[in-house]
This record gives structure tokens, sequence and C-alpha cells, in this order.
């Protein structure tokens, strides 16, 4: 190929990157927030839409990390559709056991009956062809229920947490952890995990949450945790720590929600992942550690261990 053609293919490439961003930006009519009259047909919408634009002379996907503005509507509003069905289902047909099989029964017949159902035919650059639940008594809490809602964007997952907390009146809602609006794919919470602090003596808890971000190639991505506690409104917890690292998937591909280790503790945690190179052909773990003091989360110390968290300690890169 010449130089000049090459030079045409590349200005292509770049004209129709800067089209697809003016499109987006555009609002079109298809796409408006009030198009969709019913949860069903919000959802339906979403399934039929595309993630980027392909230029076909080159079978290349142009921009499919992006998420116009749209569409970041659309896929909230599916979200809280879901998380509406979840809260029914918790407060109306579960039980005071809420065994986690029959709580993810009873959710998959609520989005059934109201025609939230998944895809025949799943697409890797589509929106909500796949979604499921998980529902899980959290360890060392037999009061406490959660369920996370997946739900399949292009390039992967969304993860959203919801914890609910058994009352005299049957289970509440009192913890949500979201990320919505988000403009990039990468910014989702995807290879999601979790875990619950023991209760302190006062019975207050809090949660960590760990998520790597989506993504196509590579194995150097993002690390994104936070530790949160409930507040009065369960859809706004207070976030004691939000951080974001790289993170080194070498070892981990295809179970990248492994890469990383939380470990609560009454009144501090530590987060530990593998974070960088190091000397002798190694990775350097980084373990964060963080204690709690009159409900603020104060870094106490990094260190760095050599190929695993609990590895021979090293200086940090």
């Amino acid at each position: 190929m010449s130089l000049s053609t090459t030079a045409v293919s590349a200005g292509r490439v770049l004209f129709l990157q800067i089209l697809f961003l003016f499109l987006c930006v555009a609002t079109p009519r298809a796409l408006a927030g009030d198009a969709a009259r019913s949860p069903a047909e919000n959802l339906r919408q979403l399934q039929a839409l595309r993630a980027g634009y392909l230029y076909e002379e080159l079978n290349w996907t142009v921009n499919a990390e992006f998420v116009p503005k749209p569409v970041r509507a659309k896929l909230t509003r599916l979200k809280h559709d879901l998380r509406d069905r979840i809260v029914a289902a918790m407060e109306q047909d579960a039980d005071a056991e809420a065994r986690p099989d029959a709580i993810k029964e009873a959710i998959t017949l609520r989005f059934k009956k109201d025609g939230l159902t998944e895809h025949g035919r799943e697409d890797y650059l589509r929106y909500a062809r796949r979604f499921r639940v998980r529902a899980a008594e959290p360890p060392g809490h037999s009061e406490l229920r959660s369920v996370i809602l997946e739900i399949g964007i292009p390039v992967g997952y969304d993860s959203s947490l919801y914890i609910f907390s058994r009352r005299a009146s049957g289970w509440v809602l009192v913890l949500s952890s979201e990320v919505n609006g988000y403009a990039s794919v990468q910014e989702a919470q995807a290879f999601f995990g979790y875990k619950v602090s023991p209760s302190a003596a006062d019975g207050s808890w809090f949660v960590v949450t760990g998520s790597v971000n989506n993504y196509a190639v590579s194995a150097w991505q993002g690390l994104t945790y936070t530790a949160q506690v409930p507040s009065d409104d369960p859809e706004r917890p207070r976030v004691m720590v939000r951080e974001h690292h790289k993170i080194c998937l070498f070892d981990f591909l295809g179970h990248e929600d492994k890469a990383f280790e939380l470990a609560p503790s009454v009144g501090e945690f530590r987060v530990s992942f593998p974070h960088e190179f190091a000397h002798e052909h190694g990775i350097a773990w980084v373990v964060d550690r963080f204690r709690i003091e009159d409900g603020h989360a104060r870094k106490i110390s990094r260190e760095c261990h050599f190929n695993r968290a609990r590895g021979r300690r090293i200086r940090c890169p």
C-alpha cells in the first residue's frame, strides 16, 4: 500500500471518528430519553443499538467504548427499572429466611412478568442483551442479603450492588452501589467483588468493593476500590474511600475478579493487587491498609510484596 493510500485511509478513519462523535452529541430522535413508554420498550430500544461505527472497508469498529448521552440515560433507566423489581421482590416476596436461590427466583419472575428479558442473540457490541442477578448472605451477617445486578454492555458488564437488611417490617434496601452516566464503558463497575466487614460493637458495618474496568486488549488495566457505609438515603451511601490504581492482569486473564483481594475487619481494611513490574522478573503486589475512625477512613500504610499478596516484602517500584 502506498504512502498516499495509507494517508487517505487514516484520514477516513479520523473523519468517521469525528462524524460519530457529532452524531452522538446531536441526540438522534430515536434515542430520545422519553421515546420509550414502558420499561420493556426502553429495554428493547437499548438491545437494538450497536456500539461504535463499523468502518467496513477495514472491518474496524470505531469508538466502541464511547457511550452517547441518550444511551447513558437509557442505561440508567433500565438499571433502575431492574433495581425497583429487585426491591419489590425483597420487600414482597422474600420470607424471613430469604434463601439466595429463592431470592434469585423471585427477582427473575418479576423481570419476566414485566417483559424484562434477555435477547435471544448475544453480541459483544450490544447493550443489555444479557443481564443476571446473584444473591448471597454476606459471611457473618445473617441479617443481611446482597444482590449483584450485572447488565451486559459493549466490551463487558456493568455491575451494581444492593444490600438489604432484615427489619421487623421485612427486608429493606440499606445500601446501593452503582455507577451511572458514564461516557466510556471503561468507567462502569466490572469484574466486581465486595466484602462486608464484621459488625462493630454498635452493630455498624461497612462494605469494601473492587472492580476492574472493561477492556478489549492489554493486561494493564485499572482497579477501582471503595469503602462505603450506609446513610439515611440507601441510594447515596457515604463513600469513605474511592481510589483508582493500575493493575497487572497477566496471571488473571479470564479471572479478573480474582486479581485483587479485599480484607475488611472491625475498624480496618486492606486491599491487595498486582501493580507493577518488580526486580527479579516478578510483579510487585501492593497492599494498601486503612483505618476507620469516627466514620472516616485514613490510609495508614502501603507495602509491596513479591509475586503475591503475602510474598516477600520488597521496595515498592
